[in-house]
């Protein structure tokens, strides 16, 4: 299935309709224009707990999940961390300004990078503007505090070598869900060893998550799919 979300009518934001995908169940992408069309977390809240009735919510709908699996993320104290410094890389707020970077460490990497993120068709015939609208989109979450996605860049900061996707679990066992990439040339440079203890280690130190899933890594993409459309037939 596809996990896709749309967001229309962006505060702030000029795209007239942005698509996001990271495989799994289609219903999010209703979850998403409700949250985006809100522009407010704590609107965005107050119309959840409406939707649920405050007390004792049963949202058997998926969509519903998500919605508040996305709206209390983190806690409204937490500080998000605004980079990661290690002796070969730096991990910093992926944003739209990163665009063209973000674009050729892709294209450099195709045959890589099909199926790393969970998606057989990406990057694919990916355009820069289609690349341009995801950043933006990332850039918006990572403001709104519902999904935080870092790039990953060498040490002088000259060129994009990777990528981090810091999202709400879509298991329900899990609180977390981390996917994270490297280019093929860094990949055969051990870069996606350091990369990933790196991440595990950030996560132990200085985020909240107590249960938190690598896909694709320590469980196979193809498991964890199964296991994900076994669950979703719960909200169904």
């Amino acid at each position: 299935m596809a996990y896709a979300f749309s967001c229309t009518n962006n505060p702030g934001h000029e795209a007239a309709q942005l698509v996001l995908s990271i495989d799994s169940a289609a219903y999010y992408s209703d979850l998403a224009q409700a949250f985006y069309e809100s522009g407010k977390l704590d609107s965005s809240r107050l119309m959840y707990l409406k939707m649920s009735g405050f007390e004792n919510p049963d949202p058997m709908q998926l969509k519903d999940v998500i919605l508040r699996k996305r709206l209390f993320f983190v806690p409204d104290t937490f500080k998000v961390p605004v980079d990661l410094i290690q002796e070969s890389f730096v991990l910093k707020p992926l944003k739209a300004v990163h665009a063209e970077m973000d674009y050729q460490a892709v294209m450099s990497s195709i045959d890589h990078l099909t199926g790393v993120i969970g998606r057989g068709d990406w990057p694919g015939d990916l355009t820069l503007e289609e690349d341009r609208y995801a950043l933006a989109g990332h850039e918006w979450e990572f403001k709104k505090r519902i999904g935080f996605v870092y790039t990953v860049m060498n040490k002088p900061e000259t060129d994009v070598i990777g990528c981090v996707y810091i999202y709400p679990s879509r298991l329900d066992d899990y609180d977390s869900e981390i996917v994270l990439w490297v280019t093929g040339k860094e990949f055969k440079r051990g870069t996606d060893d350091l990369l990933y203890k790196a991440i595990i280690e950030w996560m132990e130190k200085e985020w909240p998550f107590e249960n938190i899933i690598y896909p694709g890594r320590e469980i196979s993409w193809d498991i964890f799919f199964e296991a994900l459309d076994k669950q979703d037939e719960k909200y169904k």
